[in-house]
């Protein structure tokens, strides 16, 4: 696909592809590559938009990853922005502004423990400890195996 891509650089869909694949793979700088194609071509995607500015944040480049989530917010307010922006928020030192957005995705995307997550450490920054307690109890608690549910049992036992 990434031969493809190359040699067809008009081919949007399969960088959208290939973004989300690097992704999923945790590769951070291969996703960035391709989104910032994207982003050449479709300025105002705001999926490409969002899922760049999460890959800022996962390269420590917090600024141009804000900037990026606040676009993607703008044009599709919903849980997946609104997750993304309040997480980089909360992240920066500016927890009490994230959790605004992070309490309307925890909202829109109840299910999804990894949203949950982000909330419940967002208000665990802003002081409000029972309630932070009670929602990352819940994520830990959740099926599966992944990332946020290892940190949630870390911030528990840290919050102990």
């Amino acid at each position: 696909l990434a031969d493809w891509s190359d040699k067809h650089p008009d081919d949007l869909p399969a960088k959208e592809q290939l973004g989300e694949l690097y992704i999923a793979l945790n590769d951070i700088p291969n996703a960035g590559k391709y989104l910032e194609q994207i982003l050449v071509k479709k300025p105002y995607d705001p999926i490409a938009l969002n899922n760049l500015a999460w890959v800022y944040q996962q390269l420590g480049q917090n600024d141009k990853a804000q900037s990026l989530a606040r676009k993607a917010y703008v044009l599709s307010p919903g849980a997946q922005t609104a997750d993304t922006l309040g997480w980089i928020l909360t992240t920066s030192g500016k927890a009490s502004v994230g959790l605004t957005l992070l309490r309307q995705a925890s909202v829109e995307a109840q299910a999804d423990p990894r949203i949950q997550y982000h909330f419940g450490v967002a208000l665990k920054e802003t002081g409000a400890k029972d309630e932070a307690k009670k929602v990352l109890t819940a994520v830990a608690e959740s099926k599966g195996d992944f990332k946020e549910k290892q940190e949630a049992i870390k911030v528990l036992e840290q919050m102990k």
